[in-house]
């Protein structure tokens, strides 16, 4: 339902792009391991300018990366299936009345 949160390993990634000057690409490390035991990586991006732009890309990409992933900043869409996925084990709700709570 909902993709879950990985955890930020490092301070980010920062590749000189050698085809051309004054190009970087950035990335970071995620806190899950592949099949092959390497650390997931979150998709590159390039970055034009200088090494310290670079830098303030990378940290730009986490902060986002962590403000996509904060359970307190979901959607009410989100909010709504969660609760109703809850309420599923609830003896206290009827298996009726969940089924119509789900038509949504």
């Amino acid at each position: 339902m909902e993709e879950e949160a990985l955890e930020i390993r490092g301070s980010g990634v920062i590749e000189k792009d050698r085809r051309r000057p004054n190009t970087w690409k950035v990335t970071f490390y995620l806190g899950k391991k592949d099949s092959k035991g390497r650390y997931m990586r979150a998709p590159k991006r390039t970055v034009h300018g200088s090494k310290a732009d670079a830098r303030a890309a990378v940290s730009a990409y986490i902060a986002e990366y962590e403000a996509a992933h904060d359970p307190t900043n979901q959607l009410i869409a989100t909010y709504a299936l969660n609760f109703h996925a809850l309420r599923k084990d609830d003896p206290s709700v009827k298996k009726l009345t969940y089924e119509r709570e789900g038509c949504f």
